[in-house]
């Protein structure tokens, strides 16, 4: 199964003390979300992407950046690295065993 065993598509260690990060994108081709995440790494980013099954609107790969302790960590982070102007539609969402519970869209 190949996303079981790519590394750059695959969610980071369940944090369970870090458990919200920002999804910057979305797309449905594994491809392009393993070279975001792997261009992501390459610009200092702690990438991961999870592959998400919406049933109607098909298999999505969310592309994230960062593992955080709080939403307001993730906001603080995203305010002081500009995520919100490269991604506009960036929101934090909060994991639990790497999957998400709960999303936030960020106001810019």
């Amino acid at each position: 199964d190949k996303h079981a065993t790519s590394p750059l598509v695959s969610v980071s260690a369940d944090l369970p003390d870090r458990p919200y990060t920002v999804q910057v994108e979305a797309t449905q081709h594994l491809r392009i979300a393993g070279e975001k995440v792997g261009a992501l790494k390459a610009e200092g980013y702690d990438a991961h992407s999870e592959m998400v099954d919406l049933r109607q609107k098909g298999v999505w790969h969310r592309i994230y950046i960062g593992r955080f302790a709080s939403g307001d960590e993730a906001r603080r982070y995203i305010l002081a690295k500009k995520i919100n102007t490269a991604y506009p539609d960036c929101m934090i969402r909060r994991l639990e065993n790497n999957h998400v519970l709960t999303e936030k869209s960020v106001q810019q």
